[in-house]
């Protein structure tokens, strides 16, 4: 069978990642480059002011006797500027910062008369928090005094930035979330259309509703399409076996009834023998072939009552078997179904192991049927192709055995019309253990 992957595996998680992280670093880059522009409007806005503050203070400064000097350079300061006179010059720190020859030359760039005078510009850090600084400088009048300046407002630097970041950050996040919200929204049919389609072939034939956009339109139709010609498979598949089956019993007949005017006895006797097995074998390769085609509904049984009749009817055919588990065991399952799967695993235990011990039980969420004989088991190595149709494990379970070797394939094709599975194993005291594992479907086991 030729596969086509139209979507390669887990390319879904590495694109949506690959997305994620182009959607991840464009927030951070854009909340980068905000940031610096942020900061540059800071820095142009702090020089404009210090600039025209500077050019008031040297007039009014420069102008005013020695005496009231200290009184007017008061009066300068502003919420956003700090003056003080001093007569010497100021120590300052931090006049290798990178912010001041950018601050600088914004100053100069505002007022050029200010390049004539001496000035110097720090950034000063506060001890008690390492990230809140400030911008001072001096000024020095001619043959005068010093005229110091600091910012009363902490530069933000770096902060301007982190605090874009996170703003950009949490517009990021609200866009994630809606972009999820969307593709959950807009996901949703394409989910919804998955879910039904894995129930193509398990049970009745499921229509899907072609409406929509064009896309999910042409999808639906595609699958009504396709049940449709497996409906027709199906049925010419019927039609055909049923003929077969007619026209080979037919036969069959005429020779048992002819087999019945032979005189040797033994010859009569094997003869019959034979007619029994071509029948066995036709009416199991039948009811193989037709496992599955009428979906019917699950009905209320209870499975320790059908597994008593089973062992029961064993029994009488002179088979060795017994039923160990509860007295009832109520479960929703396809009761004919069932019954033919739970007779072939019993058989089998009575023909090749010697005995068929049957128990029931609810574990968790499953329900489980387990046949256990005490025949030779099979090999671990083909424990999984027995299950397979047609497979037949002579050498292990004895070399008489007789038909297509389809009963533990019925058994698996029930399993699985219930949403379970047929799990084979070896006991340790010798001799196979089959289970029908199957959902609990509401089971209520009772003493």
């Amino acid at each position: 069978m030729r596969v086509i992957r139209l979507w390669p595996a887990g390319f879904t998680g590495r694109v949506t990642l690959v997305l994620l992280g182009a959607i991840l670093v464009q927030f951070l880059a854009a909340a980068y480059l905000l940031g610096i522009g942020e900061r540059h409007l800071q820095q142009a806005d702090l020089a404009r002011r210090i600039a025209e503050q500077l050019v008031v203070a040297e007039r009014v400064i420069g102008a005013a006797p020695p005496a009231d000097r200290a009184r007017l350079v008061s009066d300068l300061s502003t919420a956003h500027l700090y003056f003080s006179l001093e007569e010497e010059k100021p120590p300052l720190s931090g006049t290798s910062h990178p912010m001041v020859t950018d601050v600088r030359a914004e100053i100069i760039r505002w007022e050029p008369a200010l390049a004539a005078y001496e000035m110097q510009f720090a950034v000063r850090t506060a001890r008690q928090v390492g990230f809140v600084r400030n911008l001072e400088g001096a000024l020095h009048l001619p043959g005068g005094p010093w005229i110091y300046f600091r910012t009363q407002q902490p530069l933000l630097g770096w902060a301007v930035i982190v605090s874009t970041m996170i703003w950009v950050g949490l517009t990021a996040a609200a866009v994630l979330l809606f972009a999820a919200v969307m593709v959950q929204t807009l996901g949703a049919p394409l989910r919804k259309l998955a879910s039904h389609a894995d129930q193509i072939g398990t049970g009745p034939p499921v229509h899907f509703a072609e409406n929509g956009p064009k896309e999910l339109r042409r999808v639906a139709l595609a699958l009504n399409e396709m049940q449709a010609r497996i409906a027709a498979l199906i049925d010419e598949r019927t039609t055909a076996l049923a003929a077969v089956g007619h026209d080979l019993r037919t036969p069959l007949a005429r020779l048992r009834l002819r087999l019945s005017a032979v005189a040797d006895t033994n010859a009569r006797a094997a003869a019959e023998r034979d007619v029994r097995e071509m029948e066995d074998m036709l009416s199991a390769l039948l009811e193989f072939l037709n496992g599955g085609e009428e979906w019917g509904e699950r009905v209320k049984t209870d499975l320790a009552s059908l597994l008593q009749v089973i062992v029961e009817e064993a029994q009488d055919l002179g088979g060795n078997a017994e039923y160990l588990g509860p007295a009832k065991l109520v479960a929703n399952v396809y009761f004919d179904d069932l019954r033919r799967a739970l007779v072939n695993l019993v058989d089998n235990a009575v023909k090749y192991g010697g005995a068929a011990h049957v128990d029931a039980w609810v574990e968790d969420r499953f329900l489980i049927i387990r046949v256990d004989d005490y025949g030779p088991g099979i090999d671990s190595e083909i424990l999984g192709a027995v299950k397979q149709p047609f497979y037949r494990a002579d050498q292990a379970r004895g070399g008489d055995t007789h038909g297509f070797g389809l009963g533990l394939s019925i058994a698996e094709q029930v399993a699985r019309r219930h949403d379970g599975e047929l799990v084979l194993a070896n006991r340790p005291e010798g001799g196979l253990s089959a289970s029908l594992k199957l959902p609990r479907s509401g089971s209520q086991p009772s003493a």
